[in-house]
């Protein structure tokens, strides 16, 4: 007899945990087309040792899009600050988790750069650092730091993501220019991963972590995967 559709999620799409040596080892992973996480690796950075204080110090200037009532659906919406001036806010109590999306421009990240050293596996996390400043360029030559600022700032090339425990983001499809990598720095966070063409079957209003089947029936059919990252992992 034919199989019977699901009537629940699978979660059939595998997220595997690998080392630096294993990924090195693994051509498809290192295509950058499947997703995966680099364990053992990012302990060595001295991110992994930041504070909030410490940030504060470093980018005060840097644009926060500050949720002061979560992220959990489509009609969250953000109040614009400087990075010094969120902090008074999400210093003080509340009762609903807060969430601060940073868009690092070039003068903050060059504060920060070095907190994320080694790269692991450069052929595979290549950086802009290495093309950059030889792409985008004045008529005279010189390097266009504010062009280099603005794409990073409207491009999301650079982010930092700072919440509270319980913080959570509804269901989306980020539209980022490049394939792109996290590193988990403090906390954990468990994500939903689901390829592009699985789209027919998902919506922005879906809470994938207790999927309402009467509502999402087709989520049941979508091929999709979920994992956990813990700090030091990327």
């Amino acid at each position: 007899p034919p199989r019977r559709p699901p009537t629940e999620q699978q979660w059939e799409l595998e997220i595997p945990r690998v080392t630096a040596a294993e990924l090195a080892a693994n051509k498809t992973l290192r295509s950058g087309l499947h997703a995966y996480v680099l364990v053992n690796f990012t302990k060595q950075w001295k991110a992994t040792n930041w504070t909030l204080e410490y940030l504060r110090k470093k980018i005060p200037f840097e644009w926060v899009d500050y949720y002061a009532n979560n992220m959990v659906d489509t009609g969250s919406k953000p109040f614009l600050y400087k990075f010094e001036d969120a902090m008074s806010h999400f210093s003080t109590k509340s009762k609903v988790p807060r969430y601060m999306q940073l868009r690092i421009g070039h003068r903050g990240w060059k504060r920060l750069a070095k907190d994320f050293e080694p790269k692991p596996l450069p052929e595979v996390f290549w950086d802009d650092d290495n093309w950059i400043a030889k792409c985008m360029k004045k008529d005279d030559g010189k390097v266009d730091v504010p062009a280099i600022d603005n794409f990073f700032v409207t491009q999301q090339w650079k982010f930092l993501l700072i919440g509270e425990k319980g913080t959570s983001m509804f269901f989306h499809k980020d539209g980022t220019a490049a394939s792109s990598w996290q590193a988990q720095i403090v906390g954990k966070k468990k994500w939903t991963l689901c390829p592009n063409t699985e789209s027919g079957f998902l919506s922005s209003e879906l809470n994938t972590y207790a999927p309402d089947y009467k509502r999402f029936p087709n989520f049941a059919k979508a091929f999709c995967g979920q994992v956990t990252v813990s700090p030091g992992e990327l």
